[in-house]
């Protein structure tokens, strides 16, 4: 509604003047944009006898922020404005209005960046729209990964680098429905991975394996080592922590397998390697010879032997005291567990062990034989016969009549003499164990 006021101005001696004096229309389309943005103001109101003032206060609290009839300003807080717009005339009369201009949230995200990224490797980059405000979501999440690659759009993304640096500066803009923009930029550091890498000793059917982790780390140490052995029967799958070293696998079954091992270091760089190993049968046997049984350990001796020719040999005596690697253990003189390790043809290691026992150098043989069926005493027994080398035998009847000889024998006369059985009466027996030099001779009572 306009007013008007009429002013009568009289001059003496003259004619007589009015002005018309009106107050200004506000004219003033109030924009709307983004926190932190310039909103540009523009001021369209008239009066009849001009403008004088345009005066702008921006928070609506009674203080002049800009003049002008075109001004900027930025807001620093989300949402509806309160803008007052105030006119001056030429005249002094003065007019003012209030809008509201609706300011929008810059875009908001929670964002998932590593600090550390892997050579080589897919680094994720995530980002979760956090604004409140529906009317103004995140329209489009742009991506620069710092390394020259081209821009890549989506709230969750991969990249791979390919150069190891310390500090390497990805940046996410975020555009709003609004046309609000918002960019983050942060710093990432690409490493070089370990390097996965083990070797093997011969592996052995029914031997253990022992592989060791030669891998080496990256920028950063390792953190765990994990073994997968392809043997079907096994099932076996063993995980080492920290660092290097070995772990140790008995092969079922004998054949080639690619066992794998997985490091990983302490930023979760990974590296994988599969290596082949071949189980090998032992192409030979092993076997001790040689007198088990010493008689007078302080004069008796003995030697040990293998039954093949191998590649290597070592001596133990009681599992912990080292002999010799010689082929043979000579000048053997004391009781106690032997035994020998050796390597064979195929590099397969091979170990055995045998017990020489010290034993009184007599003969004892039993004086009696009752051949009579029952299973009791059937046979003439000297006992220990089997500690001794060879043993020669001779039986006698009475009148002297030899009635039984054996250059070897093995406790098995049982009373005859050319397959009829003997009678009943006293017999006399000698006994010669020539490499033991041993001998004796007793009588014997043969009842039925």
């Amino acid at each position: 509604m306009r007013r008007y006021i009429l002013s009568i101005v009289l001059i003496l001696g003259g004619a007589i003047s009015s002005i018309a004096q009106t107050t200004p229309t506000i004219v003033f389309f109030p924009p709307s944009g983004c926190v932190d943005a310039d909103l540009t103001f523009t001021s369209s109101s008239f009066v009849a006898d001009g403008i004088q003032d345009t005066e702008w206060d921006f928070d609506n609290n009674g203080t002049i922020d800009a003049t002008g009839l075109t001004v900027t300003n930025p807001f620093t807080n989300s949402g509806p404005q309160s803008v007052r717009l105030t006119v001056t005339s030429n005249a002094g009369i003065t007019n003012s209005t209030v809008a509201t201009v609706l300011v929008y949230p810059n875009p908001s995200a929670a964002i998932s960046i590593p600090t550390v990224g892997c050579l080589e490797a897919n680094v994720a980059f995530t980002a979760t729209d956090t604004l409140i405000f529906d009317y103004n979501d995140i329209a489009t999440f742009s991506w620069d990964f710092g390394d020259g690659s081209p821009v890549l759009t989506g709230s969750s993304v991969s990249h791979t680098y390919t150069t190891v640096t310390t500090g390497v500066s990805p940046s996410l803009t975020m555009t709003s429905n609004e046309a609000c923009i918002t960019v983050e930029t942060f710093t990432l550091s690409v490493n070089n991975g370990p390097l996965a890498a083990f070797t093997s000793n011969i592996a052995c059917l029914g031997d253990s394996t022992y592989l060791t982790n030669t891998s080496t780390p990256g920028l950063s140490p390792l953190a765990t080592s994990t073994w997968y052995f392809n043997d079907p029967l096994s099932d076996d799958n063993t995980s080492m922590e920290i660092g290097t070293g070995s772990v140790v696998h008995e092969y079922l079954n004998a054949g080639t397998y690619g066992d794998t091992l997985i490091v990983i270091d302490e930023v979760g760089c990974i590296d994988t390697v599969i290596n082949t190993v071949t189980v090998e049968i032992p192409l030979q046997a092993l076997a001790i010879s040689g007198n088990t049984t010493l008689f007078d350990l302080e004069s008796s001796l003995t030697s040990l032997s293998t039954t093949e020719s191998f590649t290597s040999y070592a001596w133990y005596k009681s599992d912990s005291i080292y002999l010799g690697s010689s082929t043979i253990l000579e000048n053997v003189m004391d009781s106690g567990s032997y035994s020998v390790s050796v390597l064979d043809g195929s590099g397969c290691s091979l170990s055995t062990s045998i017990y020489i026992t010290e034993i009184s150098a007599t003969l004892s043989a039993k004086n009696i034989i009752t051949p009579n069926g029952d299973g009791k005493n059937e046979v003439w027994i000297i006992d220990d016969l089997a500690s001794f080398t060879s043993c020669e035998v001779q039986i006698f009847n009475r009148w002297g009549k030899n009635v039984y000889s054996e250059d070897i024998y093995n406790n098995s006369w049982n009373g005859t003499f050319e397959g009829n059985p003997l009678p009943e009466g006293v017999y006399f027996y000698t006994v010669n164990c020539p490499t033991e030099e041993i001998s004796g001779t007793g009588s014997i009572t043969l009842l039925r």
